[in-house]
């Protein structure tokens, strides 16, 4: 199986231009009324929904805050890799040359 690899900076700018009315650290609260899911923010700011299955709802919800995070996780998780392969290949060069 073939991995699709994703532009995380491309995926991180969707995510913050889609949520750029709420701030970051705004909490919300989730209210299903039978009918519409309802996503309250600390700022009064009400997002109605209507979904017809709870968990989807909150999934929507959820991904405002969760999504970014995990991104700019994999993001550092990606550059911190870079860096650990590039000082192994220069150890190894050393170790190389040592060995001549």
């Amino acid at each position: 199986m073939s991995e699709i690899k994703r532009d995380l900076n491309v995926d991180l700018a969707i995510c913050n231009a889609a949520t750029a009315h709420v701030n970051n650290d705004t909490r919300l609260r989730y209210d299903w009324n039978g009918d519409e899911f309802v996503v309250t923010t600390w700022d009064g700011i009400e997002l109605a929904m209507d979904i017809s299955d709870e968990c989807f709802a909150r999934f929507i919800a959820e991904a405002r805050t969760g999504w970014p995070h995990a991104i700019e996780r994999a993001m550092a998780a990606e550059k911190r890799v870079a860096e650990l392969e590039a000082r192994l290949a220069r150890i190894e060069e050393k170790r190389a040359k040592a060995r001549e």
